[in-house]
């Protein structure tokens, strides 16, 4: 559509074409060029002030905390010293973040074993946190949440063959992390619960 203006009404500003506003991407660009010029004390508080609104939302890893801060253009070793200073302050530990995030999971979703495990190392947790982390899950507890999810399922496939079931509880406890060992044991204690109603 055309425009029309008139010379005697319409001031020079009203007529110059308006400015192209910067997409998502280019704003996120100009914030790393600026974030990567920084230097010294600047850089540092600057990177501080993104670790710190991260960990405003939830607890983090030490790698979900340099991620943050690299990708917004922080070198690394900026995001080394901010991390090692938010450690040093009790804000950040690799130790009680993945022990809360698996008991988490364990309480919230039932996973266990190679599905927590899997989540753990997508954080960024070392093998050693996670090997301590998955050991402090008993066995007795997991075989407890395993058939209260195993009798929440069968409770919402009430039409469905036994031999689906099965299947679908299995399928289902496997992809949790439970080992077949422990769904073969759950099945059993399902089975012997059906037996017992009869």
């Amino acid at each position: 559509m055309a425009r029309y203006y008139d010379p005697e009404t319409t001031s020079e500003e009203d007529v110059r074409p308006r400015t192209r506003t910067k997409s998502p991407a280019e704003r996120q660009a100009l914030m790393r060029e600026r974030n990567a010029a920084l230097e010294g004390q600047a850089a540092f508080e600057a990177a501080r002030e993104v670790a710190l609104r991260q960990l405003d939302v939830r607890a983090r890893s030490r790698s979900e905390l340099e991620t943050a801060i690299t990708s917004r253009g922080f070198s690394s070793e900026v995001a080394a010293s901010v991390i090692e200073r938010l450690t040093q302050l009790g804000l950040v530990d690799d130790l009680a973040f993945a022990r809360a995030f698996s008991r988490g999971r364990f309480e919230a979703g039932g996973k266990t074993g190679s599905a927590l495990r899997v989540d753990l190392q997508r954080k960024g947790i070392s093998p050693e946190i996670i090997d301590t982390v998955l050991s402090e899950i008993g066995a007795d507890e997991q075989f407890e949440r395993a058939l209260n999810l195993a009798q929440k399922k069968m409770r919402s496939m009430p039409n469905c063959d036994d031999q689906v079931a099965r299947r679908r509880i299995f399928s289902m406890l496997g992809r949790k992390g439970y080992s077949p060992q422990d769904c073969i044991r759950v099945l059993e204690a399902i089975v012997e619960g059906r037996d017992d109603e009869y």
